[in-house]
């Protein structure tokens, strides 16, 4: 259902995987490409802010807290990673403009709404019955053995 094009799922993941596939296939990604020293975890975000020559760099300075400890530092871009099953929270008071630059902005519950409905009208390609009931089963059979 879902992979990064450059990493195909493992063949004994289901179609449809569980939280618990979608965070080790999320981890096997980030070890292979060596992305674990870019990424901080469990850290507040106080700020993101275009700098003074924005215009020019492109440079944002983002402050941040981790243990207590607070630091300043500048990114030539930012992501925003506020989790699958969070009530989103967007600060766009600090991007003025970006609504009509990017036309919407969505949380990714707003985003699968829109996928289904394409599904559902027929523009997007929907797994079969026995694809779905496949998995289905596969979990049964996981879920007796426990």
């Amino acid at each position: 259902m879902m992979w990064f094009s450059d990493y195909t799922i493992p063949d004994h993941y289901l179609n449809f995987m569980h939280n618990s596939q979608v965070l080790e296939y999320f981890r096997m990604y980030a070890k292979d490409f060596n992305l674990l020293k870019y990424i901080q975890f469990k850290i507040t975000v106080y700020s993101v802010k275009k700098r003074p020559d924005f215009s020019t760099l492109g440079q944002w300075e983002v402050v941040t807290e981790c243990e207590g400890k607070k630091e300043v530092n500048v990114f030539d871009g930012d992501m925003v990673c506020t989790g699958h099953h969070t009530n989103a929270r967007l600060p766009l008071e600090s991007f003025p403009g970006l609504i009509q630059s990017l036309g919407a902005i969505m949380s990714i519950e707003e985003l699968q709404g829109c996928w289904a409905t394409q599904v559902f009208k027929g523009l997007k390609k929907f797994f079969s019955q026995s694809e779905m009931m496949a998995d289905i089963t596969k979990i049964q059979e996981e879920m007796a053995e426990r």
